[in-house]
This record gives C-alpha cells, structure tokens and sequence, in this order.
C-alpha cells in the first residue's frame, strides 16, 4: 500500500514536470522577444521605435 501511494506520488510529481515545460518554454522565448526588442530599439531609427515593440 506504501509502495502504490509512493509511485502514485512520483508519477504526479512527474505529470507536474510535464504540465510546466510549455508554459515555461513560452516565458523563455517571450524574454528573448524583449532583449530582442531592446537591442533593435537601439539600433532603430527614432521614429520607428514604437514599430519595434509591436
């Protein structure tokens, strides 16, 4: 009984792993648009600055 409670746990703590790695994924790639935009922020013509972060 110990041991199904104890596998039933890990494999919840598994599916948790599992259900975090798309969301976690998508900030990741959200944050690297923004340094993105920063950089090209800086590099852009003064008044195309508001194009960048659209």
């Amino acid at each position: 009984r110990e041991a199904e409670r104890a596998e039933r746990q890990k494999a919840m703590e598994e599916g948790y792993k599992t259900a975090t790695r798309v969301p976690l994924r998508t900030v990741e790639l959200c944050r690297d648009a923004l340094v993105l935009c920063r950089e090209m922020a800086v590099l852009a013509d003064p008044e195309m600055v508001s194009d960048v972060g659209s």
